[in-house]
């Protein structure tokens, strides 16, 4: 089922309009110089067709909320002792949940901007526990920035 949302996906972001996708990553990019706590910058928008509701920005000097959104699993062997910081994903679905009250996010569409050292967009595809607590939330489409800039 991941290859067929992951290929829908793919589809979508493609589709996106071209204004609307580059205007969101020049928003990420602006807010790089304000609030970057580390080696990656990551931006997550939560939409509602035209209109942004939230912006959430990745925090690795806050820990990830595990009383709303549950453990962290590393994604490698190797990092039994890693304490992730705050994903974007989860600090926009964080945001929402307390402007709105709920987190049903049907009909919404999450996009996910990665910014590179170089000030460009990167992939920015969540990882497997941000991907988990997405999907578990509804959203209609979950788009993300890919290395094609």
């Amino acid at each position: 089922m991941l290859n067929c949302v992951v290929r829908l996906l793919a589809y979508e972001y493609q589709n996106m309009n071209d204004f609307r996708r580059q205007r969101l990553i020049t928003i990420a990019q602006s807010l790089i110089s304000s609030h970057k706590t580390g080696r990656n910058f990551h931006v997550s928008f939560i939409l509602k067709n035209n209109q942004l509701l939230v912006t959430g920005v990745n925090n690795y000097l806050q820990i990830h909320l595990r009383h709303k959104f549950g453990d962290y699993v590393p994604q490698k062997s190797s990092s039994k002792f890693y304490v992730a910081g705050r994903h974007s994903e989860i600090v926009a679905l964080n945001i929402f949940i307390n402007k709105y009250g709920h987190n049903d996010c049907s009909g919404l569409t999450l996009f996910n901007v990665r910014i590179g050292c170089d000030g460009l967009p990167k992939i920015s595809k969540p990882c497997n526990n941000c991907a988990k607590i997405v999907n578990s939330c509804g959203f209609k489409r979950i788009l993300w920035t890919e290395n094609e800039y």
